[in-house]
Parts: structure tokens; C-alpha cells; sequence
């Protein structure tokens, strides 16, 4: 596995190290869009909210390592050079050849480790190691200048976002209509309620104003090649991140205004280097303009 994760310039399979499999899926995920600035006014439906500009949260990512040793002498030596690589000064520039993208991290801990085999004993010993970093600048994994998808896929999803079918970007859309169609909450008028009385008294002598909806688009992503799913990713992504609302088209019949907040529940199915398919939550706010 020589030179499948560099690390400052040091290859980790010299360390008995490798990245385990769906370890690295955390880097790739879109970014968590920051609370836009809002006002909720009882007489309105939703949110007002302003879309005029858009930011983005730094990324906590986490990488699972696996470390091998044929000895407990050699598992402390390799550990100690695995705890110094982490713990130099400055940011961590870690390349991995599945993704073939170089990424600046970092590191901020270890969450789980997992160590069999003992010291003391001979024979094999071995470590899962979770660590945890942070991606300060979470926009470094983006091309920011693809505008449009290039996908082989042919069936509609018959979703759209801002005219664009999904099925454009290579995914699939596995669920969305339980949110997206849901009846909305409601804004709830003065309600009085007290120890000294049975139930409450609500103040309903007025027309409901509806809650802004949370829409969860559940997506499968596929391409063919690893350049063919960085187009469509990044092309997913810069349509998210514009200014303004969003429009979710279901059915060539029903549009929803919203806006994005973020990826969730990112999976990666299979490795790069065969074919991209990934599974992924889009995590949508309703606007009322």
C-alpha cells in the first residue's frame, strides 16, 4: 500500500499504517452551512430570513488508521512516530491516493483507539485509531468554478433543483417526499395553562401561519470515473452554495423555496478506483417569499 497516504511528506505504510476501509469518507462531505440571519414573525408563514450572502462552518473530520507490528518494540516505535507526525507544528498536509487530493488538517485528537496483542507477549499486535482533525478552511476541497454536471445517467428523478434534474449529477433520489410533502407545523397562538386548572386555555381566532419545513433529500451518487464524480460533486455543490433561495422542483408540478444547511449520513460504497457511489442526506430549510 506504498504511497496510498503521505503524511508531511512521510509515506505511513513506512510506520505499518494504512487507512481503513471507509475511514476517509468524513473529508469529502459539503460543508455546514452557517445560521443565516433571521427574524420568525407570528403573522408570516416560516422564517425571514436573509440569503443575501452565504458562509460556511469549519469541518470536524475524523480518519481511521490501522497500524500493524511484528513485535510490542516495534508497535511502541511506530506509535511514538505516528504521535510525533501528528503532534509537529502547523497544519498536517495529508494526501491519499483514493481520492488523489492532498488535504491540510489539524489535528486535534484521538478519539478511540483500540490496541490487541498486548506488549509483553510475543506475536502480532495491532491498533484501530481514530483520529480526529479539523478542516479550518472547508471550501479547500472544492473546485469552485464548475457550474454545470456531466452525467452518463438517463432515468429522472423527477426532482430538480434550480431547473437542474438530479439525475444530471449522477444521483438518484431515494426518499424525499416524506418531508418535502409533510404537513407543515403551525406558529401557536397565546396559550394559558396553570396548576389550578384541568388542561389549557390556546387563543385560536386567527388563520395558522405555517413552520418553515426541514427537507431531507436522501441521494445516490454514482459516476463512472473519478473525474466524471468530482464535476458532479462539485457542481452539486456550487449550485447549494448560491446566494439567494433555492428552488426543489418535484414533479416538473411542485416548487419549494428553501435553502441548504447541510450533508449528512455520507457513505462511501466502494473504492474510487473502481467507480464512485456514494450515498448522502441533503439537509434543506423551506423559505416563504
Amino acid at each position: 500500500m506504498t504511497g496510498a497516504c503521505i503524511i508531511d511528506n512521510t509515506d505511513i505504510d513506512t510506520l505499518g499504517m494504512f487507512v481503513m476501509r471507509g475511514g476517509d469518507a468524513d473529508l469529502l462531505t459539503f460543508p455546514e452551512r452557517k445560521d443565516p440571519q433571521k427574524n420568525v414573525w407570528f403573522e408570516q408563514d416560516g422564517e425571514d430570513v436573509d440569503l443575501s450572502e452565504i458562509y460556511f462552518n469549519a469541518k470536524k473530520t475524523a480518519i481511521k488508521f490501522y497500524l500493524n507490528a511484528i513485535s510490542g518494540e516495534q508497535f511502541v516505535a511506530r506509535l511514538t512516530a505516528f504521535e510525533n507526525l501528528m503532534l509537529a507544528p502547523g497544519l498536517r498536509s495529508i494526501y491519499l491516493r483514493e481520492f488523489d487530493k492532498t488535504f491540510m488538517l489539524r489535528y486535534t485528537g484521538c478519539p478511540a483507539f483500540a490496541q490487541k496483542g498486548g506488549l509483553i507477549k510475543s506475536g502480532k499486535k495491532s491498533a484501530e485509531i481514530t483520529v480526529d482533525f479539523m478542516m479550518d478552511d472547508p471550501l479547500q476541497v472544492y473546485d469552485l468554478s464548475v457550474g454545470s454536471p456531466l452525467s452518463g445517467a438517463t432515468n429522472d428523478t423527477y426532482v430538480k433543483i434550480n431547473g437542474t434534474e438530479f439525475s444530471n449529477y449522477g444521483i438518484t433520489v431515494k426518499k424525499i417526499y416524506d418531508t418535502a410533502l409533510a404537513l407543515p407545523e403551525i406558529k401557536s397562538g397565546l396559550i394559558r395553562n396553570n396548576a389550578a386548572m384541568t388542561g389549557q386555555l390556546a387563543d385560536v381566532d386567527f388563520t395558522p401561519k405555517r413552520q418553515s419545513r426541514k427537507i431531507a433529500i436522501e441521494c445516490y451518487m454514482r459516476a463512472a470515473t473519478r473525474s466524471e464524480f468530482y464535476r458532479n460533486y462539485n457542481a452539486l455543490f456550487n449550485q447549494l452554495r448560491k446566494t439567494g433561495s433555492q428552488t426543489l422542483t418535484i414533479n416538473n408540478t411542485h416548487d419549494i423555496k428553501c435553502y441548504y444547511n447541510s450533508m449528512s449520513s455520507f457513505a462511501k460504497d466502494r473504492p474510487f478506483s473502481a467507480a464512485a457511489h456514494i450515498q448522502f442526506t441533503l439537509n434543506l430549510t423551506e423559505v416563504f417569499l
